[in-house]
């Protein structure tokens, strides 16, 4: 099992507005907290609201990097975080082999009481654009934040 790679956070180039932050972590479930507070330790670092961006920040990693724990069978999921004065972008990609929303549902569909299913809902409330993208190496999932 690999170990979860450092912090890493700089900043931009002189003439560019833009502050990156990325990390890889195995597909497990410890993933989700671990980057939920990767991202938390960013946006505190990057002077983003704790009431505002923040949250909504976590909030989507969370969901993102959940989805390609429970759905993707891979090994390993990377975070990007991009925050410019106007958005963050949340850019989360596992290797795992993609398949369609409706191949990750058991037969018939969740039966009644079955939490999830509404991860990627959350992500598009709360996100001014989501992309998903199969690639060669996985699933990529953009969304995009607005800063308050």
């Amino acid at each position: 099992m690999a170990a979860h790679q450092p912090l890493t956070a700089t900043a931009p180039p002189p003439g560019h507005h833009a502050l990156i932050a990325c990390r890889t972590a195995p597909l497990l479930d410890s993933a989700v907290p671990a980057l939920r507070g990767f991202a938390r330790t960013a946006a505190s670092g990057w002077g983003l609201p704790a009431g505002g961006d923040g949250i909504g920040l976590a909030l989507v990693v969370g969901e993102l990097v959940a989805n390609a724990v429970r759905h993707s069978g891979g090994a390993t999921v990377r975070l990007l975080l991009r925050a410019t004065p106007w958005e963050v972008t949340v850019d989360v990609a596992d290797d795992g082999r993609w398949r369609p929303p409706s191949a990750c549902l058991p037969s018939g569909g969740p039966g009644p009481g079955t939490a999830g299913g509404s991860g990627l809902s959350i992500v598009e409330a709360l996100a001014t654009d989501v992309t998903v993208r199969r690639t060669r190496h996985g699933t990529q999932v953009l969304a995009v934040l607005p800063r308050a």
